[in-house]
């Protein structure tokens, strides 16, 4: 006799919250019932046997409707076995109206969607996943009830699909199924992007390549890439890549680099009929310092209607003057000299170099390298490897004040005279360098290593190569390893260690030995560098010989950073809107402020203006009130669709000329959308690059609608179990509330019966 499972079962009372006073109130009113009940049959001389039973039945039955307001349930927990979950988005916007391919053929890319989803999608898959529907504004639908028509005006597909998945958020989901044309039309800028994506996202394509729209013309700027410091008189090289589609012939357009609403380089493109990508070059020369943001704008072609991405910005820093680097060697060796070269290579760098050439002990010492006149026109002081003593003690005193006092930066490379006993860890600099040399008589760790970015490391303007800080911190990792570095005591307190030898234990006992280490000392900055070896990233590029812009970037950063000039995008200028997204006719608000760096001489801007640049290239200034002292205030009517750049121009006058021609000028742009009535429908071709792009980036698949079958029987399709809890508690309600009436009923007709009313 097989037996049967134990179901185990918990008994949940949600009382309401009464209180002390309503616990108190409903005590009393409980008390008042029972004495009123007996007090009356007492006085009506009813024998005690009939009041204790009917005063039974009537407390009976408020009990058990105090109980039935106390909602109980009776919840237990069952085990299941469940399908995975497979989210489909149908794109019900406008641009599915339009036809899969030629306009004269029949069927549209919205009939495509539901009837791969009717016919094929959810009969295949239903068997093995559970399916959930949303529409593009992902509100989940029925699976066999999608709109009938597609009519949404916006298609806002990263932000659907992040929204899809915060809704699923717990769930087991195998992935997210797009129908779609790709083509992504928002009415505000995404707060987030497509590597938010957490589930593969397998985009189905709803029209073959033989049968997409080829649709107006449309030149668009891939990317922008520039100096992104000069000095003053200087040449700005800036390369434009540009891609194509749509009905492109050949053609003629200019192209601009925009500086402040002057332009100061401009070109012309010719476009080959056929050509879908092309590489434009301009040059203009850095004539006055400051910050900017320059604008590229490409020309347009006679029927092109997507105009906002013929427009790219970059940032510009030009300084006065050239930086000026000291550096001093103790020996000739690779390391120095490959640093000089990297150094000297870059044009918006002063170097000057000096190499002891004799044995250390058989010269005359430094002969005043380091005096404090010296010091008055240099940036940054690099000492290679060579020990304290060759330099006097009033040089050390006078480059420990130029740091502290002079705002200077001092960097110390790796070596064994420079880190030995005789190295500047028991010199005047002790007190301003980031790190504790250690006492050991030889501190040099031989084995190579690979270096390691810390988290303060991978933030650091240093190491900052494409902005990604993932693929940054990859790529340093799998660069040449390093021939050893040298042992360190502690890392003082304040400083930021940026990199370390994975493979040796540090000071404080953790593993990873500091090798770069960085301090603000005073008004200027320090760094350690406890490897002499770098030299051999330069053979990741080209070797001795070859192409070595990875390590003369690297070097060039590195004094830059210490310097101060380690952000880019980020200069004392101010300009934004009261909102990204506006309809036509609306009124734009601008606000601008300067706000200097706090060694700034000048405090307030000489002069402040403002225009604003649309898609069809035309300027307008934006009449501004001066609020505060540095905050301007201004106003515009939106009266052109698309993009919209508000870009806001600083003059102030430096210290050392104060004439207006010698202003430091500082260019900021913001940059706002005024929305299409017709944006949905402007372009009748589909986005299967967008498509392909997404499936790639979050592991999902782009699927051709013969090739469905083959996709699902890839899917995980392996069920799972899960506890789900089971509640009784409408059936307990109803129950208690019947037998209170029940209870009542029958002490009514007992007292009917006995005659005791």
């Amino acid at each position: 006799m097989m037996s049967q499972p134990l179901i185990l079962a918990e008994l949940i009372f949600h009382m309401p919250d009464l209180g002390w006073l309503g616990s108190l109130a409903v005590a009393g009113g409980l008390a008042a019932v029972v004495f009123a009940y007996t007090a009356g049959l007492r006085a009506q001389q009813h024998a005690p046997q009939a009041r204790f039973g009917l005063l039974t039945l009537r407390m009976t039955a408020i009990i058990c409707l105090l109980v039935a307001l106390a909602h109980p349930s009776c919840v237990s927990q069952q085990t299941i076995l469940e399908k995975p979950l497979l989210a489909i988005v149908l794109d019900d916007s406008a641009s599915m109206s339009r036809p899969i391919g030629a306009p004269d053929e029949i069927g549209t890319r919205y009939a495509a969607a539901t009837g791969l989803l009717r016919d094929t999608l959810v009969p295949r898959l239903r068997d093995t996943h559970r399916i959930e529907l949303f529409d593009v504004e992902a509100r989940e639908l029925g699976p066999n009830a999608p709109p009938a028509n597609p009519e949404v005006r916006r298609s806002p597909l990263t932000e659907t699909l992040l929204r899809v998945q915060r809704t699923l958020a717990g769930q087991r989901l195998a992935g997210i199924v797009l129908l779609s044309d790709g083509t992504e039309v928002t009415e505000r800028p995404p707060a987030e992007n497509i590597q938010q994506l957490r589930v593969p996202v397998h985009t189905i394509e709803l029209v073959p390549a033989t049968q997409r729209v080829v649709g107006p013309p449309d030149l668009a700027i891939e990317s922008v890439s520039a100096n992104q410091r000069v000095i003053v008189g200087n040449t700005v090289r800036v390369t434009v890549d540009l891609t194509a589609a749509g009905d492109v012939g050949a053609a003629s357009v200019p192209l601009n680099v925009i500086e402040a609403g002057q332009i100061v380089a401009t070109t012309t493109v010719a476009w080959p009929a056929g050509e879908t990508n092309l590489r434009a070059e301009l040059e203009f020369t850095a004539r006055r310092p400051g910050r900017f943001t320059h604008t590229v704008q490409l020309g347009a072609l006679p029927g092109e209607t997507e105009l906002a991405n013929n427009r790219a910005t970059f940032p510009l820093i030009v300084r006065a003057k050239a930086l000026t680097v000291f550096y001093i060697d103790g020996v000739l060796r690779w390391e120095g000299k490959f640093i000089r070269q990297a150094l000297t290579a870059d044009p918006d760098l002063n170097v000057v170099a000096t190499t002891r050439t004799v044995p250390p002990g058989t010269d005359r010492g430094s002969q005043g390298l380091l005096t404090a006149e010296q010091l008055a026109d240099v940036d940054v002081v690099i000492l290679g490897d060579i020990e304290a003593t060759f330099f006097s003690t009033a040089e050390l005193e006078a480059l420990r004040t130029w740091v502290i006092e002079g705002g200077g930066a001092l960097v110390i490379t790796g070596g064994y005279s420079s880190y030995g006993p005789a190295g500047f860890g028991h010199s005047a600099l002790r007190d301003v360098l980031p790190i504790e040399f250690s006492a050991d008589p030889n501190p040099q760790i031989e084995q190579s290593f690979n270096l390691k970015l810390t988290e303060a490391g991978r933030q650091h303007a240093i190491f900052h190569l494409t902005r990604d800080r993932v693929r940054d911190a990859a790529f340093y990792q799998a660069l040449p390893p390093l021939d050893g570095c040298a042992r360190i005591a502690a890392v003082k307190p304040g400083a930021e260690v940026l990199a370390v030898n994975p493979n040796v234990a540090g000071p404080d006992g953790t593993q990873g030995l500091p090798v770069l280490v960085i301090q603000r000392v005073g008004a200027g900055r320090t760094l350690a560098i406890a490897t002499d070896t770098t030299w051999r990233w330069r053979m990741v590029v080209g070797g001795f010989t070859g192409d070595s812009s990875f390590y003369q970037m690297f070097w060039g950063q590195l004094v830059r950073a210490l310097v101060g000039e380690d952000d880019l995008t980020d200069p004392p200028l101010y300009v934004t809107t009261d909102a990204a997204q506006y309809r036509l006719g609306q009124t734009v608000n601008v606000k601008i402020e300067y706000r200097p760096p706090a060694e700034a001489e000048t405090t307030q801007p000489r002069e402040v203006s403002a225009f604003t640049l649309d898609e069809a290239g035309q300027q307008t200034t934006i009449p501004l009130t001066e609020v505060t002292p540095s905050k301007y205030t201004g106003a515009f009517s939106a009266r052109a669709p698309g993009r919209i750049d508000v870009q806001a121009i600083a003059h102030v006058s430096t210290h050392d000329d104060p004439s207006p021609n010698a202003d430091e000028v500082f260019a900021r742009v913001a940059t706002i959308d005024v929305a299409h009535p017709d944006l949905e429908l402007r372009s009748p071709r589909a986005n299967p690059q967008w498509l392909a792009q997404v499936a790639q980036r979050t592991g999902g698949r782009t699927v051709a609608p013969d090739q469905i079958d083959q996709w699902a029987a890839q899917l995980p399709a392996e069920q799972f179990e899960t506890t789900r809890a089971v509640s009784s508690g409408a059936r307990g309600d109803l129950l208690l509330g019947g037998l209170a009436l029940l209870l009542l009923c029958a002490e009514w007709i007992l007292r009917r019966w006995s005659r005791l009313v």
